[in-house]
């Protein structure tokens, strides 16, 4: 069975030029294989399809047809093609939540559809536990003037109603320094549901095609005000220079990830502002970070006493000179490199769960033993 698809609208009524045809099964008449199948069966097939687009979308390219405020290859397409089959399957489809919690949303598109799109996406979410993902967000033009007003900008549309439980809000800019544009504030204050984790990302932005300004220093208290339910911060690509370094401290914070950031980093500056971080990331798969001069010049052991989590490459990156016990809470460790890794968990044994260049081991005890092995 042939169907339309349009991914413009949720209930699309635009031209059949922008649809797209899927060849789906059919579920009605005679041939209908799953009439007989219990529900949750469905809903657990269902889920692996959405689950399995998503996964697919992050490895290819994506594709948008035009005026879209989606991908035709993410999980939300998919949804929206299971629920185009039947009237059955587009009964169990739209009461599913789950099936719609992943949100990947493109703002280059048509306000009034993407306004439509959002209301009757965020309706059917309801209050599951989400993530939104939103593309190319940009306010300013190069000449320092505003591409839109407050009103038309389409981020408008996808404000965060009050009975939303977003997971992780993941935003992509198309130009750096616009983290504390007051557009962009204002949305945030806009959004009236619960945001636990935000993602601020600049590896879509383009220096030479964004509008740069006298002061391009830009401050994480001024979001964190305005989401107090935020308990998780992610910062991808991020220039960590111009994060102002006299902020307050940050008591609610429990997770923080930094995904490939550069410029000098103060991160023992940065760690003495979150007392109660339990988990701290620092992916370097294109390492440009340097550490910062007040820093470096005094160099000083990291520390926390609450962490229980850290992901990092190697040992070294924690500055640990050896002897001291620097994280007491300290319960999981993942790292890629072996150095310096023994003389560590001599002094903090107390590891319980160990990751070392993506092998598992339960216990330091476990790597130890293991490492004497392949030396025997």
């Amino acid at each position: 069975m042939c169907f339309p698809f349009r991914t413009n609208t949720m209930n699309s009524c635009a031209d059949e030029s922008n649809a797209e045809y899927i060849e789906t099964p059919s579920a009605s008449g005679e041939k209908d294989f799953t009439a007989h199948l219990p529900v949750e069966l469905l809903v657990d097939i269902f889920q692996r399809v959405v689950s399995s687009s998503d996964h697919l979308f992050y490895e290819e390219s994506p594709e948008k047809v035009n005026g879209s405020p989606i991908s035709s290859r993410c999980g939300l397409a998919s949804a929206i093609a299971l629920s185009h089959v039947s009237s059955r399957w587009r009964s169990i489809t739209i009461n599913e939540p789950l099936l719609w919690a992943t949100v990947i949303l493109y703002l280059n598109c048509d306000m009034v559809i993407l306004d439509h799109f959002c209301r009757t996406l965020f309706d059917r979410i309801g209050g599951a536990h989400c993530r939104i993902r939103i593309h190319g967000i940009k306010f300013q033009r190069r000449n320092g003037k505003c591409e839109y007003s407050m009103e038309k900008h389409p981020i408008r549309a996808c404000r965060i109603p009050r009975h939303m439980n977003v997971e992780i809000l993941r935003l992509g800019f198309l130009a750096e320094y616009e983290c504390n544009h007051p557009q962009f504030l204002d949305y945030l204050l806009s959004c009236h549901g619960k945001i636990l984790g935000i993602n601020i990302d600049w590896g879509e932005a383009i220096s030479s095609q964004s509008f740069q300004p006298d002061d391009r220093r830009w401050s994480l208290s001024r979001i964190f005000l305005r989401i107090p339910f935020v308990r998780k911060v992610e910062l991808c690509y991020v220039d960590m220079c111009l994060l102002l370094t006299d902020e307050p401290i940050w008591p609610y914070i429990e997770e923080l990830t930094l995904d490939n950031v550069y410029g000098s980093l103060a991160l023992s500056k940065l760690l003495s502002k979150l007392p109660n971080l339990q988990k701290f990331t620092l992916v370097e798969d294109y390492p440009e970070w340097t550490i910062d001069e007040s820093e470096a010049s005094n160099p000083t052991e990291l520390s926390h006493q609450n962490l229980k989590e850290i992901t990092v490459d190697t040992i070294s990156t924690l500055r640990w000179t050896g002897g001291n016990l620097c994280f007491p809470s300290l319960q999981r460790l993942c790292v890629e490199s072996e150095y310096q890794l023994d003389n560590f968990l001599a002094v903090h044994s107390h590891v319980q769960a160990l990751i070392v260049g993506g092998t598992h081991y339960g216990s330091v005890r476990e790597y130890i033993n293991r490492a004497k092995t392949w030396e025997a």
